[in-house]
């Protein structure tokens, strides 16, 4: 797989996540959104991945704060494409070098 095949499918899971994460901002009463945790998609070059990660709403949106930032499952980058920007024991943000 090529690294342009490997970040479109990493941008078609960040573009699932996005959309949930509107619909729900859309439809869950504000006061309730704030703990709520959403198992996100993994954002990983994987087109057959299934991890999922879980953030509120707020963190999600906090460590997308740049179009080539993504959140994928710790040990799921793939360093060719990408760096690891920070690292907790649930999830990874990664840095594309494309983007």
């Amino acid at each position: 797989m090529t690294p342009r095949q490997m970040i479109n499918i990493e941008l078609a899971a960040r573009s699932v996540n996005t959309r949930a994460k509107d619909l729900i901002k859309k439809h869950v009463p504000a006061e309730h959104q704030e703990d709520l945790l959403i198992d996100f998609n993994c954002e990983c070059s994987d087109d057959g991945c299934i991890e999922r990660v879980s953030l509120t709403l707020q963190s999600y949106e906090d460590l997308h704060d740049t179009k080539a930032r993504f959140v994928i499952t710790p040990g799921h980058d793939e360093p060719i494409v990408e760096k690891v920007h920070r690292q907790t024991k649930d999830f990874a943000v990664v840095d594309k070098y494309a983007l």
